[in-house]
Order: structure tokens, then sequence, then C-alpha cells
């Protein structure tokens, strides 16, 4: 099996380093156009029940990327650290690794739903639901809760297989997933047969059994790539091997759930223009999510592909591979703005029949889509000192671009111009936060040292 997994990196350490990365991005790009086509589809269905549902939901995308985004830091941590024992040839590490943070992050998750599901309401009435909004959130939100830790497992199994230099098959195990939740939620949500409707709450419950599925299907993968071995049973020793994950895992998990926080706060701004405009601004980040899945596979590629090289003490393949990740980033943005902006109505038309919702949707696509050639740019300079499992670095970038950029845009934004006052913030903040990150990487003083 040691040669399977040498095998798989010899493109990545030895071979053509574009085809490398498009070996990695292409993949990853289905199979997380598909795992968001969840949120999407879920958007588009519970539209059809009216605004409140809509509004609900976008209500509660900030907290669902909240959890989601501690899995996908953790994520990013294993990664790192997987790739760069393949990389050294250490299998016997890399699969105590994996086996035991899977174990943690399971039990972990279980918590953090647990301590979510008893402060709901104070969280969401936070976040300015109320009323009938705040029934609707709950009922979604105590079936989602049951599913996180599958979900997480999920993510984390996806990573460990990208690690591995294979990216089709995980791409593969998410397409199952999205396409079960796509099947499952009319039935659930409309009810089919026998089976009564059961409004927001049946989204919730097709998104948790396709989870289920998908973790399954995904640790089988894993066993039978020799990936997974018995994880330990004293505590202590669980979390020796998981300590290395969690150097770089916890800070970049810390980050990416400031990340929503932000959006939470940034949507309470957003409310008070009217439930309207949650609805559409929900929406929103839901096609925005879809738009960028191209960058952030970009910027997730380059984790791996820096770690294992990092691993093989071959630096000067890295630099060439951010360079490509950088034209690439900007090259997706371009392509996926030119159709947001030309076919913006039709967009806003197939996620609501309010005539508010949808104006205020074609003023977000109008304002913040051009800024997606370079909203990847400050997660290509993250995805770097992850790499170089330098993650604190990694976490300074992501504050700056929150707190220092992104907030006071938007408030200065809403103060003046109102609702697409705060579009504006954010594609400003989009571009300023993209430029000043690439120009931190090159002057590093870490690539400098490495490279020479």
């Amino acid at each position: 099996m040691v040669n399977k997994v040498n095998s798989k990196s010899e493109l990545i350490i030895n071979g053509n380093i574009l085809k490398a990365l498009l070996s990695l991005i292409i993949p990853m790009s289905i199979g997380m156009f598909s795992l968001l086509v969840i949120n999407l589809v879920d958007a588009y269905y519970i539209g059809k029940l009216g605004v409140l549902e809509l509004s609900a939901i976008s209500y509660a995308f900030p907290v669902l990327f909240t959890l989601m985004s501690f899995n996908i830091g953790i994520a990013i941590g294993i990664s790192a650290t997987v790739s760069k024992y393949i990389g050294q040839g250490d299998l016997y590490k890399a699969k105590k690794t994996v086996s035991n943070v899977m174990v943690l992050i399971f039990l972990l998750m279980v918590l953090l739903s647990i301590v979510s599901f008893l402060l709901n309401n104070y969280i969401f009435s936070l976040l300015g639901a109320n009323g009938e909004t705040l029934i609707l959130i709950n009922e979604y939100m105590s079936i989602w809760y049951i599913g996180s830790p599958f979900f997480a497992c999920l993510v984390i199994g996806n990573s460990v297989l990208r690690a591995n230099g294979d990216s089709i098959k995980p791409s593969c195990i998410i397409i199952i997933t999205s396409l079960t939740n796509a099947v499952l939620d009319p039935i659930f949500i409309f009810g089919w047969g026998p089976l009564n409707a059961m409004g927001i709450q049946g989204a919730a419950i097709a998104t948790t059994i396709s989870y289920i599925l998908g973790m399954n299907i995904m640790i089988t993968i894993i066993r039978n790539e020799n990936l997974l071995s018995f994880p330990s049973i004293k505590f202590m020793k669980l979390l020796k091997f998981s300590f290395p994950v969690l150097v770089i895992g916890l800070p970049a998990a810390f980050t990416m759930m400031l990340s929503p926080i932000v959006l939470g706060y940034i949507n309470k701004i957003v409310s008070s223009h009217g439930s309207e405009a949650v609805a559409a601004f929900g929406v929103g980040l839901r096609i925005e999510s879809l738009a960028t899945v191209g960058i952030i596979a970009i910027s997730s590629s380059l984790t791996p592909f820096i770690g294992q090289n990092f691993g093989a003490n071959k630096h000067y393949r890295i630099n060439t591979a951010i360079n490509y990740s950088v034209v690439l980033s900007g090259i997706w943005g371009l392509i996926v703005a030119i159709p947001l902006l030309i076919f913006q109505k039709q967009f806003s038309n197939l996620f609501s029949t309010d005539i508010l919702v949808k104006g205020y949707l074609i003023e977000y696509i109008k304002i913040i889509s051009i800024s997606y050639i370079f909203w990847g740019w400050s997660n290509i300079a993250s995805a770097v000192f992850n790499g170089y499992q330098k993650p604190l670095t990694a976490t300074l970038i992501y504050l700056s671009r929150l707190f220092i950029i992104t907030i006071p845009l938007v408030i200065i934004g809403n103060y003046f111009y109102g609702l697409n006052g705060i579009f504006i913030g954010i594609m400003i903040s989009n571009i300023l936060s993209g430029i000043l990150s690439i120009l931190y990487v090159k002057n590093s003083n870490i690539l400098k040292f490495y490279y020479s």
C-alpha cells in the first residue's frame, strides 16, 4: 500500500506543476460545487414556501456556516499535516493522525451541537430574528444539529483523501451526497404519498440523511486506501496524535468561524432594511458560495501541494504553484462574474417571487460580482502559510481582512448609502484584501528563506 500512496504523490512532488494543481482543483471544484448545491437546493425549495421561510434560513446561514467552518478549519490542519507525512513517506503517522482526529472531531461536534441547540433562541435573537421567523429557525436547526457531526467526518475525510493526492473519489462522494439531498428535499418539504409535508424541517431532514450517507461512504474508502487504523482508547494518546493537526487546524477553525460571525453581524445590519433585504442577502451569499467554488478549490488544493513538497524539501516548486494559483483564481472570478452580471434578473427570479427580494438580489449581484476576480487571493495567502505550517500568520491575514477592512467598510457604506452601501463595502473589501494579501505573500520572509 505504500507504493500506492507514493504513486499518487508522484505527480504532486515530481510532475508538471500546473498539471498537478489542475488534477487537484478540477475534481475538487466539482465536488465542492455539488456540496454547496445542498444549500442552494434548500433555498430554492424553501423559497417556494414563502418569504418568512426564506428569511429563516438566511438567518440560519451564519450559524450553519460557523459550525461548518470549524470543520473546514480542522480539515485544513489535517490536509497540511497528513500531506507532509505522506511527502516524508511516514504512513504510520499519517494513519494514526487520521484515525484519532476523526474520533476527536466527531465528539467535539456532538458537544458543539448540544451547546448550540441549548442557546438557539438566544443566538438568533441576537442576530435579529423574532416571532414566527424564530419558530421556523428552531424547526430547521433542531434537525440540522443532529447531522453536523456526520458532516464533520465527511469534510475531514474529504481532506484526508486530497492530502493523499486523490481528488476524484472524494468529489464523487460529495456528488452522491448532493444528489441524495436534491432528491429527498422536495419529498420531505412538500410530502409524497403517505409522507406528510414537513416544510422547512423537511429540508433539514433531507440534508441530515445525505450527510450520514456521505460519511459512511467516505469512511469506507479511507479504510480501503489503508489510511485508517484503530484510534487510541486513552484520551491523552488521542490528543498526542491529533496535536499537530490541532496546532494548524484550531487557528484555521477560529478564523474560519469568525467569517460567518462577521456575516451574522452584517446580516443584523441588513435586517434594519427589512425581512426582504435579509432574504435577498441570504440568497446572494448562497449564489456567491457557488460562484466562488473554483476559487476555494484553488486555495484548498494549494495546501496539500505545499504540504507534500514541503515534506519532500522541494520548496522551489511552491513559488511556481503560488503564481499559477493567483492567475487561475483571477480567471475564475472573471468567468463567473460575467454570466452573473448578464443574467442577474434570471437568477433573482429563481429564488423568489417577491418584488423587493428580487430587486435587492439584483443590486447584490450587480455590485459585488466583479470583485470575485480578487476574492480568492487572500484565501491563497492563508493557504500558503498553512501549507508551511505557519497558522498564526494565516490567522493574521484572515483577521485583518474581516476586522480592519470588511466591517469598517460595511458600517461606513450602510451609513451613507443604506443597503447598497453595505454591498459596496463588501465589494471594496474583496478587492483591497485580495491585493494586500498577495503583496504580503510575495514579500514574506518565510518564502524568501526557503527559496534562497
